[in-house]
């Protein structure tokens, strides 16, 4: 009898134990990975540093700023798409990591950062939020720094002066309030094998990912498009023929503006009230094209070299299907030289459209996590 009771409670610890220590059994598991790969050759100034990744982890690029890298859970990259492809804090399970070339916090003349004590730019409330050590290696200045506040997540920086000016490297670590040691764990690792001190840890490539946000509708929705590279737009000539107010169709506006030149496509599940001066009106789509900017070769330039003078903004709003407004707008040094449907001028377009305003509201409707996340408690 009591060979079977061993027996079942080893069976039990077999299954339900490795839900217990496989996370922390994971957590040990790092491997180095070099600058280049961490940055993706996208900083100029060279670090001979490597960085910490633990098992489960991949990089990525934020959307927003093509030099801001991310090092984050795969489960947290699932969450950044779910989440419209906004990276937030809050949002994640796990603690990561970003870095970028930053001015924010300065190296100066005299061989201080700009939050150090004795620095010429010297913020007496840093001393008071975070604990300051420098660690330099390889003659290069290196700064931690631990935030204080008992509330909320905790925040740990490291700073690294690459000899680039005032340039400083910038690497940002989130704890997670639900993996606290873990979190305390992979920050010391990062400063271990900073330093060179775990050469136990393999050095691998960066599993890289990209941020592609996902919805639990889109297969409903395939022609969406949320968020689309700057590399990846294609711009198309200004259009020599627009769309009739409340006669053209979605398939027809296809034929008029080139479909490649799109850069948000966003459907609605409600209509949008969007306020128009005094009046207002409703859409449930909205479209976004990408149209040639004007150039202007420089005078007395050898080789060639050209400046952008003008750029333009087209947008068109559908209802059920059919156009009901757009605006096609061109800014450069004429300022009265710019098209709407009815002939505005631009001082009187008081409530400008604004794509990100209007990606909240996408967002609103078809991510539960940004709903959720934003929801006021």
């Amino acid at each position: 009898m009591f060979r079977i009771i061993k027996a079942l409670i080893g069976v039990i610890f077999l299954l339900f134990g490795n839900l217990i220590f496989s996370e922390a059994d994971k957590a040990t598991l790092f491997s180095r990975l070099k600058f280049h790969d961490l940055t993706n050759n996208t900083l100029v100034f060279r670090i001979p540093f490597e960085f910490a990744i633990p098992e489960g982890y991949v990089v990525t690029s934020d959307t927003t700023d093509k030099n801001i890298n991310l090092v984050l859970h795969k489960s947290d990259l699932v969450r950044v798409n779910q989440n419209g492809g906004i990276v937030e804090p809050k949002i994640f399970e796990f603690p990561f990591y970003a870095v970028q070339a930053s001015r924010r916090f300065a190296f100066l003349e005299n061989e201080k950062f700009s939050v150090e004590k004795g620095a010429q730019d010297f913020d007496s409330d840093h001393e008071l939020k975070y604990d300051m050590k420098r660690i330099d290696q390889s003659k290069m200045p290196v700064l931690t720094m631990e935030s204080r506040e008992p509330d909320g997540q905790k925040v740990r920086l490291l700073l690294i002066s690459p000899n680039y000016g005032t340039w400083v490297f910038d690497l940002q670590f989130f704890d997670s309030p639900r993996h606290a040691e873990f979190s305390t764990l992979f920050w010391h690792k990062i400063i271990m094998i900073l330093k060179g001190q775990d050469a136990s840890a393999p050095n691998i490539s960066a599993p890289r990912s990209l941020i592609e946000p996902q919805f639990p509708d889109s297969a409903s929705y395939p022609n969406d498009v949320y968020d689309l590279n700057t590399y990846l737009w294609k711009p198309m000539p200004v259009p020599k023929k627009l769309p009739e107010i409340g006669r053209t169709t979605e398939a027809e506006l296809n034929i008029l503006a080139a479909e490649q030149s799109i850069t948000n496509r966003l459907t609605f599940l409600k209509p949008i009230v969007w306020p128009e001066g005094k009046k207002q009106f409703s859409f449930d789509k909205v479209i976004t094209y990408y149209i040639e900017r004007d150039y202007r070769q420089d005078e007395g330039s050898n080789p060639p070299r050209y400046s952008i003078v003008g750029h333009w903004e087209y947008e068109v709003f559908l209802l059920r299907g059919k156009v009901i407004a757009f605006n096609l707008l061109h800014f450069g040094d004429d300022p009265k030289n710019f098209y709407t449907p009815d002939k505005r001028t631009l001082k009187h377009m008081i409530h400008k459209f604004e794509i990100r305003d209007l990606k909240a509201r996408y967002l609103e409707q078809r991510s539960e996590l940004f709903k959720k996340a934003h929801s006021k408690k």
